[in-house]
């Protein structure tokens, strides 16, 4: 672990992600802030990644002496792998960064100043706006998160997602939570809500892990902040959209491996942070939204709901067992969240 030596530290989790990482190493190469260490994490490339980051390092000697690369034999999962760049950092602020962003140059400066400023504040982030998955990414005024909100059903989303970004939201408000594109965590917040050294539940694998631990460190009191002060962009693969048949399409195109965990995962936040009386009084909502949600994998992807049954019935105790772990980190009643949807 190196000494902390920076107030910041990066964990940047990359899977074949050659074709983003120049306009990423670039972007952390032109911020305002510099006061970070870099930990970098390659699950297993087979594309040039590692190549680019070399070339990147030996480049840049300045940024090379504050970093450190790590190759896993394997892809050992987003979740596993950012785990990791937390574990052998130790800077009071921790920032898990996805390989599809390119930041603006007062990014981590406006997210740092939030953080400074709001000491109750177990995260922060920025305004997200999408680009193209292109090598030179086209910049978008179509707004990708301001942070996660969550509705009666109990289904948490991203704030803004899909709008055309007018200054309509230029202003500070706490959030739900903060997306898992590129938040910035207070170290000792995790270090709170975390359990057997777990920060990221590494049964989630990928997806829905910046919503389970934003529910974790709601009930750990702790608030979570939008700036307009930051902005980043980022290539979304699922974006959300308004058109049935293209959202059906895009979903489709998904690789089954990762729909199934989507799927668990939303059901393991549910049975490891929310309240059974919150979910009945909501009952209307939530059975509605889940009878949409199981005919369209019934009629479209039966496959898929039937292998994502099997994981969620193996992994069931397991994540009961981590609900009774966590109420020891709670501070906040499940039933008190629901002033976030209702």
């Amino acid at each position: 672990m190196p000494p902390i030596d920076h107030e910041l530290s990066i964990s940047l989790v990359i899977w074949n992600g050659a074709k983003w990482l120049p306009d990423l190493l670039s972007s952390l190469l032109n911020q305002t802030y510099q006061d970070y260490f870099l930990m970098i994490i390659d699950n297993d490339s087979v594309d040039d990644s590692m190549q680019i980051v070399a070339k990147f390092l030996n480049d840049y000697p300045e940024v090379a002496g504050r970093s450190r690369v790590v190759k896993n034999k394997q892809n050992l999962g987003f979740a596993r792998a950012h785990n990791q760049g937390i574990a052998w950092t130790s800077s009071p602020y921790i920032m898990l960064l996805n390989q599809d962003v390119m930041l603006a140059p007062d990014y981590l400066s406006g997210i740092m100043d939030v953080q400074r400023d709001r000491m109750e504040a177990a995260s922060a982030g920025g305004k997200i706006l999408r680009m193209s998955s292109g090598v030179a990414p086209e910049q978008k005024n179509i707004i990708d998160s301001l942070g996660l909100k969550i509705n009666r059903a109990h289904c948490v989303s991203n704030w803004g997602e899909g709008e055309i970004d007018r200054g309509q939201y230029d202003f500070e408000k706490p959030v739900f939570g903060v997306a898992g594109t590129l938040p910035i965590y207070r170290r000792e917040a995790l270090n709170s809500v975390s359990i057997e050294h777990e920060v990221l539940d590494e049964d989630f694998v990928s997806y829905k892990e910046d919503v389970d631990l934003a529910w974790r460190l709601q009930l750990g009191g702790f608030s979570a902040w939008y700036t307009p002060e930051a902005v980043a962009y980022h290539s979304r693969g699922l974006a959300a959209t308004d058109n049935f048949q293209l959202q059906i399409k895009k979903r489709r195109e998904w690789k089954r491996e990762l729909k199934i965990y989507s799927l668990v995962n939303h059901y393991a936040i549910w049975l490891k942070n929310d309240s059974l009386f919150s979910l009945l009084k909501d009952s209307p909502w939530v059975l509605w939204s889940e009878v949409k949600r199981f005919g369209y994998y019934l009629v479209f992807e039966p496959l898929t709901l039937i292998k994502a049954k099997v994981r969620f019935c193996k992994l069931f105790f397991v994540f009961y067992r981590k609900r009774k772990l966590l109420k020891n980190t709670h501070r906040v009643k499940p039933i008190d969240l629901r002033r976030w949807w209702v």
